[in-house]
């Protein structure tokens, strides 16, 4: 867990949630006079959505109020990218789920079966599009349609950058309606920052969290748990099998 000096703005509201606790897989030597942090091993596979969110979260809490709308892009830029990146873990497991089912059921036949193709999220930064391919890629597991807050936080923020997403990342975007570019934000738009932050947080909680099996036991799990436990699930009866045909380095 990370460790805020006891000073720090957003300590009271960061420490006080579990959403952030387990970012990262295990912790990392830091510098704290030149706050220079150690990254990287074979094992290190941070939350790389939720890591988005809590920057957002930091930014949005410890900025004050005259401050607030010099840096609304890269909070609002973290909050959605935070959301886009979640959307694609839940896409990655669903199409990973789909490629073992369809692998197991040719090696049951065939020892020799060559792996299907893994797809991937599209590399699209949509979210209303993002959504759709997460509806698609989960009906073709037999799963339910993305559930609705998730739908609805997705379109909203759609809305909000009206379907441009660049708007958030540079000054200009290209024109829809005539050649060349135009501000990204040539009319005035309200950002309700800490709104969507708390909204934001709710949807991860219920959805995107893919939370320590001990804070997990007795709850419902999320969408990204369910998949990624029967993704889990698949590649353990994956591996003896392709152990038994000699192919174990294949997984």
């Amino acid at each position: 867990m990370s460790n805020f000096p006891l000073n720090h703005p957003a300590k009271g509201l960061i420490m006080s949630t579990e959403l952030y606790k387990d970012i990262v897989p295990f912790g990392a030597p830091i510098d704290g006079a030149t706050k220079t942090v150690t990254i990287g091993d074979w094992l290190w596979c941070p939350d790389v959505a939720l890591s988005y969110l809590l920057g957002a979260r930091i930014l949005l809490d410890s900025a004050r109020d005259d401050d607030i709308d010099r840096i609304v892009l890269p909070i609002s830029y973290l909050q959605r990218h935070a959301l886009e990146v979640g959307i694609k873990d839940a896409i990655d497991l669903a199409y990973e789920i789909s490629f073992s089912r369809a692998w197991l059921g040719q090696l049951h036949v065939d020892l020799g079966a060559p792996p299907p193709t893994l797809r991937r999220a599209s590399f699209d930064h949509g979210l209303s599009r993002l959504i759709t391919e997460l509806d698609r890629a989960l009906s073709s597991i037999g799963y339910d349609p993305a559930p609705p807050l998730l739908r609805a936080m997705a379109d909203e923020l759609a809305e909000t950058e009206q379907n441009k997403p660049d708007r958030w990342r540079y000054s200009k975007v290209r024109s829809q309606s005539r050649v060349g570019f135009e501000p990204s934000f040539s009319t005035p738009v309200a950002v309700p920052l800490a709104d969507i932050q708390s909204r934001l947080e709710t949807v991860f909680t219920r959805h995107l969290w893919f939370r320590d099996q001990e804070h997990a036991l007795g709850d419902e799990p999320t969408l990204i748990e369910t998949l990624g436990i029967e993704s889990e699930r698949l590649d353990q009866t994956l591996f003896p099998v392709l152990h038994h045909a000699g192919r174990a380095d294949e997984i």
